[in-house]
C-alpha cells in the first residue's frame, strides 16, 4: 500500500509535480486518459442502466453534489422519471430556496418545493440548560417543552418557490 499526501499547492513544492506524476503513473498505474466528458458519459450510461424505466426521487439542497446529481439525472432520464424536491428547512439563507429553483430551472429541471420551516423552528427553539446538574423532570410536561407543535398533516406546507 502506498500513501501520498500533497498540498493543493504541490506545484509550488520542489519537484512537487514530478512526485505526483511518479505516484499516479509509475506507482499507482493510472493511465492519464481521464476526462470530465468521459466521466459524464459513464455516469449517464450507469444511471440509464440502473434506473431503467423506474422513477427517481431526488432531494435537492441546492449544493454542488445534489445539483450535479440532478443535472446528470436530467440528461440520462425522461422528464417524468425524475421527481426533484427541495425542502426549505427554515435554515436557508434569505431567498436561497428561490435561487435554487431558478438555477435548476435554467438547466431544465422542474422542482417541487416544500416549506417545513415553521415545523423545524418549533423544534429548534428548545432552550438547553448549561448547568452542571442534569435537569430534574417533574413528569408533568411533555417533550415539546410547552410549545404547540404544528399539525403534521398540514397540506399548506407545499409552496411556490417565489420570494
Amino acid at each position: 500500500m502506498c500513501v501520498a499526501m500533497c498540498s493543493s499547492k504541490v506545484d509550488l513544492s520542489t519537484h512537487g509535480k514530478a512526485m505526483i506524476r511518479n505516484f499516479l503513473f509509475d506507482i499507482s498505474g493510472c493511465t492519464g486518459n481521464y476526462t470530465l466528458q468521459g466521466r459524464e458519459l459513464e455516469c449517464i450510461r450507469y444511471i440509464k442502466e440502473t434506473v431503467g424505466g423506474n422513477k427517481v426521487l431526488l432531494l435537492l439542497s441546492g449544493g454542488v453534489d445534489s445539483t450535479v446529481c440532478a443535472a446528470l439525472l436530467h440528461k440520462a432520464l425522461r422528464e417524468d422519471q425524475v421527481i426533484a424536491v427541495h425542502i426549505d428547512n427554515g435554515f436557508m439563507r434569505k431567498n436561497e430556496s428561490h435561487r435554487v429553483a431558478q438555477s435548476l430551472e435554467k438547466i431544465g429541471i422542474k422542482l417541487k418545493g416544500v416549506n417545513v420551516g415553521a415545523q423545524v423552528h418549533v423544534y429548534a427553539a428548545v432552550v438547553i440548560s448549561c448547568d452542571r446538574d442534569p435537569p430534574v423532570s417533574s413528569g408533568d410536561h411533555d417533550s415539546t417543552h410547552g410549545y404547540q407543535l404544528p399539525d403534521q398533516n398540514n397540506q399548506d406546507a407545499v409552496y411556490d418557490l417565489q420570494p
